[in-house]
């Protein structure tokens, strides 16, 4: 079988129409598809995803599948393409589809000045304008608030976060796909009553502190936070 178009963005697969018959293929466990070298395919796989090709898209494709193999071969001209970014949350009762534009900075990266985040724990991508491209299937924490992403398709491999509920701000390096996630201010941890819990320090990045020393921290005791300076 053969497909030839105008143009392909990152991301398909091969089905029968159903969604639920025998032909369902998508990626396996090998790595990315390659242009031009023999991709095998996976039933029930995901989204197939092209190597090196988050910031393009293909003109004049051409797909040809060897059903009998289940194997794929695909060329085309890549072009280079500039994104939107996006931070797409399941957070505040909100549902993933709903994007917060991120603004370029001058370094190329780009920011969400300010989102809250009331929850400890919740899920997130980081997606192009039409989730085209999609990053995620890491995990974020106080404890280490800077990771790498991987490059995922379709539903689920969402980036997970377990943190100090408060106000963030969450800078995105679309070159090194690295996120991180900066505490601006925490609202700490709802329904303990402070006089049964000990106090808990944070640094300004969000990272728990066992003996705060000279600088400024976040303390959080109960529902309580507020900030203070330590001077030895």
């Amino acid at each position: 079988y053969e497909w030839n178009g105008t143009e392909l963005a990152s991301g398909f697969k091969f089905n029968d129409g159903s969604w639920s018959g025998n032909i369902n293929w998508g990626a396996g466990e090998e790595s990315a598809l390659v242009l031009g070298e023999e991709y095998g395919l996976a039933d029930f796989g995901n989204d197939i995803m092209i190597a090196d090709f988050d910031d393009y898209i293909l003109n004049e494709p051409k797909i040809v599948l060897d059903s009998n193999n289940k194997t794929i071969l695909v060329t085309g001209t890549p072009v280079k393409v500039t994104h939107d970014w996006y931070f797409a949350g399941s957070y505040n009762n909100n549902v993933l589809d709903e994007k917060s534009m991120m603004v370029k900075q001058d370094n190329g990266e780009y920011e969400l000045a300010s989102v809250m985040l009331n929850d400890a724990e919740g899920s997130f991508k980081i997606a192009s304008e039409n989730w085209s491209v999609q990053y995620g299937g890491e995990v974020i924490t106080s404890e280490e608030l800077s990771v790498t992403l991987v490059q995922v398709g379709g539903m689920g491999n969402d980036a997970l976060y377990e943190i100090i509920p408060g106000e963030y701000s969450i800078t995105w390096n679309p070159e090194t796909a690295v996120v991180t996630f900066k505490l601006l201010n925490a609202t700490g941890v709802e329904g303990i009553a402070a006089e049964e819990v000990e106090a808990v320090y944070y640094n300004l990045q969000g990272v728990k502190v066992a003996y705060p020393t000279n600088g400024i921290y976040v303390k959080v005791t109960g529902n309580k936070s507020e900030k203070i300076s330590v001077a030895e």
